[in-house]
């Protein structure tokens, strides 16, 4: 072929192929939510706490210890707007819980500063404010049903770069609450999605419509391999904390608020609810039975 008929062949050809017919509504609906979601990097702080921390004038050297802390490994995921005329990004709380400095890359590569504009460690979910104009997502008012498709837009860190995933609704997961690291006032519907390791967590999960039924907040089983399942938290029972955490920064529930933990026999306070941040951890009498 001469390079003139090349050259016409080429010219010729479209710039990109269109997708078949029975995959174009799925490619233009995660074409339509990537351009919601975002990356979160939230940079922590790793104190040199004793533990336990000593009563007395010797948790004045605790207390010192911590400030010498150096940072540790950040956690990273996945975030997505709700709210695009307040800009508040959605993602989970166990990404940016403790966090010093949070960073968001936007769809086309621009990172930019967010703060944290709500936390709920027990229900499992974050907000964060982030400047600028994002479409948001909307959130889905009914629960899935079983058999319905779902599919999974997150931030795939290795690659840098958007994915989707597609599964299945299977159902409710109240076992998953039980894990001693699940939020506990998360209400938990399980996909049969296996999503890749590497960012996924705080990912939309969303119905044919373009709604989110959920997001994504743990794995349960073999982690990242098959006979995995991924559970997400329900955007239906989240709603009515979502619109409280927008408002004040935190849910209010009814609880003592203590953490107390007895290595050996010898109980502190490892911590103390006031609010978003946790006070410093202190000495507690106590007796065992």
């Amino acid at each position: 072929m001469t390079f003139l008929a090349l050259a016409f062949v080429l010219a010729a050809a479209p710039a990109q192929a269109e997708p078949a017919a029975e995959d174009r509504a799925r490619v233009e609906l995660i074409e339509r939510v990537s351009r919601s979601v975002v990356h979160v990097k939230a940079e922590q702080w790793e104190p040199l706490a004793v533990n336990p921390p000593r009563c007395g004038r010797d948790r004045v050297f605790d207390d010192m210890l911590d400030s010498l802390g150096g940072p540790r490994k950040p956690e990273e995921g996945t975030g997505f707007v709700i709210d695009s005329a307040r800009g508040l990004v959605l993602t989970a709380a166990h990404i940016v819980d403790e966090a010093k400095t949070i960073t968001v890359t936007l769809p086309g590569g621009t990172s930019a500063r967010a703060e944290l504009a709500g936390l709920d460690v027990d229900g499992g979910i974050a907000l964060l404010r982030v400047s600028g104009s994002l479409p948001a997502l909307p959130l889905a008012e009914r629960e899935p049903r079983a058999g319905e498709t779902a599919i999974i837009v997150g931030w795939m860190i290795p690659l840098k770069s958007v994915m989707p995933v597609e599964g299945m609704v299977m159902g409710d997961a109240p076992g998953a609450e039980a894990s001693p690291l699940a939020p506990p006032f998360a209400k938990y519907i399980a996909l049969d999605a296996v999503i890749p390791n590497g960012g996924f967590g705080g990912s939309p999960a969303v119905d044919s419509s373009g709604k989110v039924v959920g997001m994504v907040s743990a794995i349960y089983g073999r982690d990242y391999g098959p006979g995995s399942l991924t559970m997400i938290i329900s955007a239906a029972g989240m709603a009515k904390d979502l619109a409280q955490l927008a408002a004040a920064g935190r849910i209010s529930r009814s609880a003592i608020g203590m953490k107390v933990d007895c290595p050996k026999g010898n109980c502190f306070v490892d911590s103390i609810d006031a609010g978003r941040q946790p006070l410093r951890r202190g000495c507690v009498s106590a007796t065992h039975s």
